[in-house]
């Protein structure tokens, strides 16, 4: 229990996810499974942290390449304020979360959340969409982003790139598609795509990723069944049987991938996290060679990496 607040902090824009990936991980070698209202909750408040993580990473990098769009990066924090209130009425938290448990969550969801969350998701839909009119309005913008590091599908494949820079270069590749965890399974949603590979199709898989992440929470309000929050039987000492389990997710920036190995005791053999960002690192020495300096924050800003993540 006391290994799921430091995967809060690989990246706190992740925490949730990262906190799914160990937990997962944890609950493969102990053969359980959490109950089907805990597993909605934990996709709805996964799916939040993905908006806000956008929100935020989008808003980070218009500042810096300085473009006449930067207002947006003040409206798009107080939009991302929005989204953690909603997370915080659940968590209790705003960033670091520690919310996930083996075999379940901490805390069921508040009375009058499905209302806030509605509210929520509807004034994201119509700020986001306005976003994305006024990028593509501004011509400085797309002077710089358009064509600007242009990642190949081969390249990004050979690297071990994921996530939105991976959909970016025409490639459909989402741990919620290909390798299904929780219930999404059973959701309806698009793996959003372009085709260019550049800076602009970068951010723009992110943006329209912010519709996906709506409909999919709007699907969970309307679907999650009352019950258990926790699995029955869970012991206070967790002492899986000897073995090893992997158990991967799709976080904000891509497969965030959690390999646990067990001697039966109530400590870990061995815990290795497998980020999304470390690839994204080896993604960029063939993406800046012989561009312009002034390109190196738009092609570097534009893979939204998060550098605490990347350390090993």
């Amino acid at each position: 229990m006391q290994g799921i607040p430091i995967t809060d902090r690989l990246c706190y824009m992740a925490s949730l996810t990262n906190n799914e990936a160990y937990c997962g991980a944890v609950e493969r070698l102990l053969g359980i499974e959490a109950p089907e209202r805990a597993q909605y909750i934990r996709i709805i408040l996964e799916e939040l942290s993905r908006i806000q993580s956008h929100l935020l990473g989008t808003a980070e990098f218009l500042t810096l390449i300085a473009s006449a769009v930067y207002s947006p990066f003040l409206y798009m924090i107080i939009d991302r304020e929005d989204v953690l209130t909603c997370i915080e009425s659940v968590t209790g938290a705003r960033i670091n979360h520690s919310f996930v448990r083996f075999g379940g969550v901490r805390n069921d969801l508040p009375d009058g959340f499905k209302d806030m969350t509605l509210d929520t998701l509807k004034m994201i839909r119509e700020k986001t969409e306005e976003y994305k009119e006024l990028f593509l309005s501004d011509s400085i913008y797309r002077k710089r982003m358009e064509g600007v590091g242009v990642l190949s599908p081969h390249d990004a494949r050979r690297l071990g790139v994921s996530g939105p820079p991976l959909r970016a270069s025409d490639t459909p590749y989402d741990m919620r598609r290909e390798d299904p965890y929780l219930l999404y399974k059973d959701l309806d949603f698009d793996v959003i795509t372009r085709k260019e590979g550049d800076s602009k199709a970068r951010v723009e898989v992110r943006l329209d990723e912010i519709f996906e992440s709506c409909y999919i929470i709007e699907q969970c309000l309307d679907q999650i069944p009352s019950g258990p929050i926790m699995a029955e039987g869970i012991p206070k000492k967790i002492k899986p049987e000897p073995g090893e389990a992997y158990y991967r997710v799709e976080d904000h920036r891509g497969e965030m991938g959690f390999f646990v190995v067990s001697d039966g005791s109530d400590k870990p053999v061995k815990v290795k996290a497998r980020g999304p960002v470390y690839a994204y690192m080896q993604a960029l020495p063939p993406l800046l060679e012989g561009v312009y300096i002034a390109d190196v924050v738009a092609i570097a800003g534009s893979m939204d990496a998060c550098t605490s993540e990347v350390d090993r």
